[in-house]
């Protein structure tokens, strides 16, 4: 019967990088958000004052997550044998049998020595501007458009009487 009680230790280190795209939107009067770059669809408010376009500058950059963990890891462990043998002459194997019977247990022990979540800093963003044309409601073009056309009935029947 053999009986072997053992310890070892080690290290496990994992990490895990989460980014973030984003785009920040400043209007030509000061307002600005932010939104993911590709989420979903959003509506901001046209100042009042603007013409025909609004001047826009979008600034996209990483937002980002990182963190690391490190633990020192102990395992003991105990392991049991029973009923093997071997036979050998000199340097030569003649017979191996066993073991009968054989368990064994560990168990890890993580022992924390780092944990640490920061912004990895140093990504560039990259800035951008645009406008965008002002159009009118398409209700408005369509009551515009009715009123325009009602006028000028009125008007055609007034000369032919």
């Amino acid at each position: 019967m053999d009986v072997d009680a053992l310890l070892s230790a080690g290290f496990e280190q994992s990490f895990e990088f989460t980014p973030t795209l984003k785009v920040k939107y400043t209007l030509e009067n000061g307002y600005e958000f932010v939104t993911d770059v590709g989420g979903a669809p959003f509506d901001f408010p046209i100042p009042s004052g603007v013409g025909d376009s609004l001047d826009v500058t979008a600034t996209f950059f990483l937002e980002n997550q990182f963190i690391n963990n490190t633990d020192l890891v102990l395992t003991p462990e105990i392991a049991l044998r029973a009923l093997s043998g071997n036979a050998s002459i000199l340097v030569w194997d003649l017979f191996n049998f066993g073991p009968v019977f054989s368990a064994g247990i560990s168990y890890p022990i993580p022992i924390d020595i780092f944990d640490k979540q920061f912004a990895i800093e140093g990504f560039e963003s990259y800035e951008s501007n645009f406008s965008i044309d002002i159009v009118p409601v398409p209700s408005a073009l369509i009551l515009g458009a009715l009123g325009l056309s009602t006028s000028l009935t009125l008007m055609r029947k007034r000369r032919m009487l």
